[in-house]
């Protein structure tokens, strides 16, 4: 099987957007097989399972704008702007180091994860992660949750 897939080839005409760097990545990230993207001539994009640098073309630009946004580069004419892939939610969970901050007048549970302190999260009994990011809060009888943001966000790019 070929695993090379093209936007214009397998997208119909009537569905085809102006393209994009986020076009063909949306186009590419769920192609089986793909780690790569590229697009050429301003409308191109492919989806490839790996590429070939080609030193005849060292040095030389890609000069043509994305025809869904001219500030950004799709290629040239002969050359193509390459983008790796990666699936960022494939990442092992990583446990948040600080304990959810006290709600007034939520109920609190006591976290082994947190050294036995208090959190008002019923799920941060064994941490809150990556993965299981939002703290569920359970309030006090006669109260209401009216909005809740806690919840535990990775700072940086693991993948740099």
């Amino acid at each position: 099987t070929n695993a090379v897939r093209d936007y214009k080839t397998e997208t119909p005409k009537e569905d085809r957007e102006a393209m994009t760097v986020e076009v063909c990545w949306n186009f590419c990230k769920n192609v089986s097989g793909a780690q790569y993207f590229a697009l050429s001539r301003g409308s191109e994009c492919s989806c490839l399972p790996f590429f070939h640098d080609d030193a005849d073309y060292a040095g030389k630009m890609c000069d043509q704008a994305c025809d869904g946004d001219k500030t950004v580069t799709c290629g040239g004419d002969r050359l193509q702007d390459m983008y790796e892939m990666h699936d960022c939610n494939n990442l092992p969970a990583v446990y948040c180091k600080s304990p959810p901050p006290a709600i007034e007048y939520a109920k609190t549970f006591n976290s082994t994860f947190y050294r036995g302190i208090e959190v008002p999260c019923k799920n941060a009994k064994s941490g809150l992660t990556t993965h299981e990011q939002h703290c569920q809060v359970e309030c006090n009888p006669g109260y209401y949750l009216k909005s809740n943001t806690i919840k535990c966000t990775e700072k940086g790019d693991r993948l740099h």
